[in-house]
């Protein structure tokens, strides 16, 4: 027994075997060929058609360990793990040799940019190793010289010597030239159709060789491979229309990634212009992509992917330019794409349409704050929802629902109210029942963080910290350490939302202990948005890490937290330059004079309080009353508190002070968050602003424009708000990060009020109580006492005269703006600062005309903080300091 089958063949079969053989023997030569021509065609059609019906599965993730320099997420020497770098079709994976070859070919340019876009980056390049070797498998060469040296390159291709796979390529065009070379006693329609094979064969050799470069980011390479796909769409010209249109599309997308890699703008128009020069009519293989018709006779699928491609290249200009006419042009591209489909259904590059439509209506709606934008975003979304989308591929199916959540939960931040935030969150755990973390993830967390945005803001408009801890447990997820390493942008941006979450709550429950949290979760951020690679969400996240600072400061007392903010917001300012943008500025100088003045008053420190008085008068620089009224006083209002204990510790300093001078001052300007005269704010609400969640456009996609969840934005959620952290919400704009995009906070905050992203004003706007101004340790009675004592020595002016002169200009211009029926609080605080200035004026220059200035600018800011319930401790102070001055008018009459 061998184990052999030895199973005897039927006689009838065994017939007819015979009966084959006879009659291929007898037939000709090239009736031989020509069966074996239609098997071997029959063969390729079929292998062709199953290689490209594989489902590429995106859940099956590949682990790979690369060391040396040519690292691209770390630097020479180290050691990585590199997550998601290739989604396998069956059981092929990228090979490691091939991932080292493509960080091998990356360039200085590419090795400096930041861990979010290099990974992004590796993704892409990754799978177009997977489509490309794909697609060169399922392609079958006749001459058999050229399907050797293709399958060598090919080989090579996947040991990832790439130089060496080049090399065979253009060995097979050296044969194919020669060949026909050769060839030249041919006349007629068979040398008509040895050109046209020629020209078919050197095009497919040239653009698989630019394919390999495309492989190897850099702009060099991108370049080249664009030469490559113009030469292959030249080369194969009328002798395959289809493949020449390929071409050209493969050398648009090659100018997208360039342009969108590598920021290089000449590079997208030139992708705008060679898309548009495809659908014109008359453009060569432009035969059936004209228009939405398809009377052409070629497949009317073709035009709705150019579109498609064209309004992914727009939305990306659009990203980088000021306005929304880019923006405009790539609706109108997304729209002409669905109106071919119409004629020539194509489900793939329908729900890449339909994704990439609502992403820019919803950006369109963000970039011009238009309610109807954003509808129109909705209505887009919910119609895309309404057709096709059972038969959409998951991803897509996911990315739909998750697109009408964003665009929902836009509106929501605009409406003030929650019917929108609850459909937003509706929609986003819908789209999480489609979705994979493990082969979606960058989908997946862009869902995850637009659900915690919605719960969020509809927990601070509710007043209900359960949807708050609900908002922290969607972020949560996103956090684990696998993500980070795939999307660190959107990780990153999970950390910021969830330190903004943490700061509301603790704003809610001092007892609570959230603030270390957030402070944390800033710091880990950072690590992810650098200042090199992202400068301007550095920025922002600075902003939100001081705010948490100096919370926590107020809080523990402690002078450490409150100039480790100092720190922070001096880097803030280092990110948004007052020439960039100088009421950005301004408000950064604000803060960062509001915690200095907190520092100054826990040190007594003159040189401090200086240096706060130097960062609001910084800030007035930039702002004018009549662009920001409200801001500008704020500033003044602050400026002249500051200016006063200046003016006071001055004349503290003078031999004939007195020595109970040194407490006057502290009654009503002590560190506490309170609305009391010389409260250190900035200018509005401690309202963390919002940093995007979009994901990277990914390039190449079976559509050819691939526009994920949009880009990570810089948006920075401001209104009149000083310290509004910037808030990661979910808006578009360009990153991934990406790029780079423009996404749009989650809403301006006003000053002392909850628009916007219904963060809550936190003593920024004066509304809040004052009990707190007399918390510098000394009460309201001995602090008067002490200023009675002090004011009893008269004599000396140096230089307190000069800061109180100050303070009284700065005082008087916020009462210009503060009025008793708008901002009664406000004025009386201002009040409060101008009447102790004119009191210690009063008594330095013995002038009974400042004394009675005095009387009526304390008795009118005692009035309005004996209205609080309950009234206002302030009210003490005022009378004391009346008291002090009426002593001092008694001795000079």
């Amino acid at each position: 027994m061998t184990g052999q089958d030895h199973t005897s063949i039927p006689p009838d079969r065994a017939a007819a075997r015979r009966r084959l053989l006879q009659t291929w023997r007898g037939l000709a030569l090239r009736e031989k060929i020509a069966i074996l021509g239609v098997l071997i065609a029959t063969v390729a059609i079929v292998g062709n058609l199953s290689l490209y019906a594989e489902q590429l599965s995106r859940g099956d993730v590949q682990k790979v360990q690369i060391r040396g320099a040519g690292n691209l997420v770390a630097g020479p020497g180290s050691v990585v793990t590199v997550s998601n770098t290739s989604h396998l079709a069956g059981a092929g994976r990228v090979p490691e040799a091939v991932v080292q070859s493509i960080l091998d070919g990356a360039d200085a340019e590419v090795r400096a940019m930041d861990e979010s876009r290099k990974a992004a980056l590796l993704e892409r390049t990754t799978l177009d190793y997977r489509d490309m070797t794909v697609h060169w498998r399922g392609v079958l060469v006749m001459d058999p010289v050229v399907s050797r040296l293709r399958g060598a390159a090919l080989s090579a291709l996947e040991e990832g010597r790439f130089d060496a796979a080049r090399s065979f390529l253009r060995e097979a065009s050296d044969h194919v030239r020669s060949t026909r070379g050769g060839n030249t006693s041919r006349s007629g329609a068979t040398a008509s159709a040895e050109a046209r094979r020629t020209g078919l064969l050197l095009g497919l050799l040239a653009g698989e060789e630019a394919d390999s470069y495309r492989l190897q980011p850099s702009r060099h390479s991108y370049r080249t491979a664009i030469r490559l796909y113009s030469e292959a769409a030249e080369q194969v010209g009328d002798a395959g229309p289809n493949v020449a249109r390929e071409f050209r599309i493969r050398q648009a997308l090659a100018l997208f990634s360039l342009g969108e890699e590598f920021g290089d703008s000449p590079a997208l128009l030139e992708a705008v212009q060679l898309l548009r020069s495809m659908l014109a009519p008359g453009a060569p293989g432009a035969s059936g992509v004209v228009g939405a018709s398809g009377t052409g006779g070629e497949p009317v699928s073709d035009a709705a992917r150019i579109h498609t491609i064209l309004g992914m290249v727009l939305r990306s200009l659009g990203h980088r330019e000021d306005g929304t006419a880019r923006l405009e042009e790539a609706v109108t591209a997304y729209q002409s794409a669905l109106e071919a489909l119409e004629n020539a259904p194509d489900l793939a590059v329908e729900a890449e349409a339909w994704h990439a439509l609502c992403g820019a209506l919803r950006v369109l709606g963000e970039r011009e704050d238009s309610v109807p934008r954003l509808e129109a975003a909705v209505e887009a979304c919910r119609t895309a929802l309404t057709g096709r989308i059972h038969e959409f591929p998951r991803l897509q199916w996911g990315a739909a629902w998750t697109n009408l959540g964003r665009a929902l939960l836009r509106l929501g931040e605009r409406d003030g109210g929650t019917d929108h935030l609850v459909e937003a969150a509706s929609a986003c755990r819908t789209a999480l029942e489609g979705l994979n973390r493990e082969g979606d993830t960058d989908q997946w967390a862009v869902t995850r963080i637009t659900l915690g945005d919605a719960l969020r803001l509809r927990g601070l408009r509710e007043n209900d910290p359960a949807l708050l801890e609900d908002a922290l447990a969607a972020y949560r997820p996103v956090l684990a350490s696998d993500v980070r390493e795939r999307v660190p942008r959107l990780w990153a941006g999970a950390k910021i939302n969830t330190g903004i979450t943490l700061w509301e709550l603790d704003n809610r429950d001092k007892a609570s202990g959230r603030l270390p949290g957030a402070v944390e979760a800033y710091r880990k951020a950072l690590g992810v948005f650098t200042r090199e690679s992202h400068p301007r969400r550095w920025a922002e996240i600075q902003n939100n890490l001081a705010i948490a600072l100096r919370d926590l400061g107020d809080r523990e007392n402690d002078t450490r937290s409150l100039a480790e903010a100092v720190t922070a917001w001096r880097a803030a300012l280092e990110g948004n330059t007052r020439e960039h943008d100088p009421r950005r500025w301004g408000i950064l100088q604000a803060s960062l004079g509001g915690t200095l003045f907190r520092i100054g008053e826990h040190t007594e420190d003159p040189a401090t309080l200086a240096e706060a008085a130097d960062a609001y008068q910084a800030a007035l620089g930039v702002m004018s009353r009549e662009d920001a009224p409200a801001d500008w006083a704020r500033v003044q209002k602050n400026l002249g508190a500051v200016l006063l204990r200046l003016g006071e510790l001055d004349r503290e300093g003078l031999p004939d002070a007195g020595s109970g001078s040194g407490k006057a001052s502290r009654a009503g300007s002590g560190s506490g968050s309170g609305s009391g005269a010389g409260t250190a704010l900035g200018t509005a609400s401690d309202a963390p602003s919002v940093a995007g969640s979009g994901a990277a456009p990914a390039a190449g996609s079976a559509a050819g424009a691939a526009s994920a969840a949009g880009a990570v934005g810089s948006g920075t959620a401001l209104g009149t708000a000083s310290d509004a952290p910037s808030v990661a919400g979910s808006g578009a704009a360009p990153a991934a990060g990406s790029a780079s995009g423009a996404a749009s906070a989650a809403g301006a905050v006003g000053s002392g009020t909850a628009s916007g992203s219904g963060a809550p004003s936190v003593a920024g706007s004066g509304a809040a109580s004052a009990a707190g101004a007399a918390s510098g340790g000394v009460s309201a009675s001995a602090s008067a006492s002490s200023s009675a004592s002090g004011a009893g020595q008269g004599g000396a002016e140096g230089a307190g005269g000069d800061r109180l002169e100050q303070s009284l200009a700065a005082s008087r211009a916020a009462l210009e703006v503060y009025t008793l029926e708008d901002a009664p609080l406000d004025r009386a605080a201002t009040l409060y600062t101008l009447g102790r200035a004119l009191l210690a004026r009063g008594v330095r220059s013995a002038d009974p005309d400042r004394l009675d200035q005095a009387l009526k600018a304390l008795g009118e800011a005692r009035e309005v903080f004996a209205r609080q319930d309950p009234p206002d401790p302030l009210a003490t102070c005022c009378d004391e300091f009346m008291d002090s001055a009426r002593e001092a008018l008694s001795r000079l009459r």
